[in-house]
């Protein structure tokens, strides 16, 4: 019975996991990469960018692609992309857009629209592989053993390499004479 149940259990899982919570989970993301594009059409109605300028219609039409294709987009293939894109020098990302823009105002408002929106994003790649939810669950307690121990072995060297400089010192000031500072 135990087992029937198990099996039951996953399976409902399984059905919310990649059923009605991939949608949501993709409505939500799109929803606000629709608000950042808005809000960057605003900047650009109000005069801070000019619409007809390459970068105002390439960081656009990124966050229209964002839209266009955030069903499809899942952790795996989020992967195969960014390796491969990462690999191709003439492909810019929308930082390096964004760094194009004069304007050190303009730039920071355009900047903070555009990390909402990729962080919508990354939230909504999270959230639709659980995959990546196991592997989160097994890294998280390795990579906090792995920090306390950096810091305790950072605090070992650091005490030792005090004491060793503090006898070298020591140890120097006792077999030479005084001198004068301003001799």
């Amino acid at each position: 019975m135990d087992a029937f149940l198990g099996i039951v259990l996953l399976t409902i899982t399984l059905l919310i996991v990649y059923g009605p919570l991939q949608s949501a989970l993709t409505a939500y993301a799109r929803q606000i990469v629709f608000e950042c594009r808005d809000a960057l059409f605003d900047l650009a109605a109000s005069g801070e960018i000019d619409f007809n300028s390459d970068t105002y219609r390439e960081i656009r039409s990124s966050m229209e692609r964002l839209i266009r294709f955030a069903h499809l987009l899942t952790f795996e293939r989020f992967m195969f992309f960014w390796w491969f894109a990462a690999s191709d020098k003439s492909v810019k990302g929308m930082d390096d857009l964004v760094s194009q823009i004069d304007n050190e105002a303009t730039q920071a408002k355009i900047k903070s629209l555009v990390k909402e929106a990729q962080l919508a994003v990354i939230k909504m790649l999270f959230w639709k592989s659980p995959l990546l939810w196991l592997l989160v669950l097994i890294l998280v307690p390795f990579v906090v053993v792995a920090t306390i121990m950096a810091k305790a072995w950072t605090v070992a060297f650091l005490n030792r390499a005090k004491n060793i400089t503090s006898r070298q010192i020591e140890k120097e000031a006792a077999n030479e004479p005084v001198r004068a500072a301003y001799a």
